[in-house]
């Protein structure tokens, strides 16, 4: 039997767990905020928030008036999402499916796909094809956000393993390996809570701003601008993350 892509089984209680730490909700809703603003759409837009986890960034754009659709493949994801909205008494329409599996017809004024999941997929033309399915997702006029990690500066500043304590007085112990001629990054993550371990990896494909911006052009899309964070910073060689802003080629 086949066994299943990472990121099938991977986003679970254990990510769930260490997500609480990582974001706020003042967090979560700053973020949307400055992309909602970065994108530049109009009041209730249609806005699809690709791979939305646990609706942490869908939610809030709702709450700022838009029509929000989240879409992820995790189940678990999913169900936290729903309740998360349902605490928020917000309107957010929630989808299972595989980021390439984006329905059709939807006419979307923008796309978000925030923090970090382009390039999970296990081919480089399987995130071609993510990017093909945004396009034809898109209304005439509509946007894509894309936030990805830089190439360029995790090969330039690697760190390969660290040890972080957290504030339930866990302890999180990151290892990292990279492939530069794939692009691959594997991460392992294991908490120590308690006198026991549980672990996960991760893995993502790395891609610098020239890759990308090939890559949106073979999809039909166009680079409109590139920042080093949501509120718009100027990238270089040192942005941890590159913010990318794209429009439909017509």
């Amino acid at each position: 039997m086949k066994e299943k892509p990472w990121y099938e089984t991977s986003f679970d209680e254990f990510y769930l767990d260490l997500d609480k730490f990582a974001h706020s909700p003042e967090g979560s809703r700053k973020e949307a905020s400055d992309a909602i603003a970065l994108l530049g759409i109009r009041e209730r837009s249609s806005v699809l928030d690709l791979c939305c986890g646990q609706g942490r960034h869908s939610i809030a754009i709702a709450e700022f008036g838009h029509e929000v659709r989240g879409l992820d493949l995790s189940k678990r994801m999913l169900d936290a999402a729903r309740a998360h909205q349902l605490a928020a008494g917000v309107d957010v329409t929630w989808i299972h499916a595989d980021m390439r599996d984006i329905p059709a017809g939807l006419e979307l004024d923008a796309v978000l796909s925030l923090y970090q999941s382009f390039g999970y997929l296990e081919h480089r033309n399987d995130d071609l094809e993510v990017l093909k399915a945004i396009r034809a997702a898109l209304a005439t006029d509509g946007r894509l956000l894309l936030q990805v990690p830089n190439r360029d500066a995790v090969a330039k500043d690697f760190w390969q393993s660290r040890f972080t304590l957290l504030p339930d007085g866990s302890h999180l112990g990151e290892v990292r390996q990279f492939d530069p001629a794939s692009g691959w990054l594997r991460l392992t993550m294991t908490i120590f809570r308690d006198g026991s371990s549980q672990r996960r990896e991760f893995r993502i494909r790395l891609y610098n701003a020239s890759e990308i911006e090939q890559m949106l052009i073979s999809a039909g899309l166009r680079l409109v601008q590139v920042s080093a964070s949501l509120s718009g910073a100027a990238f270089n060689l040192d942005s941890d993350r590159m913010v990318v802003v794209a429009s439909k080629v017509t």
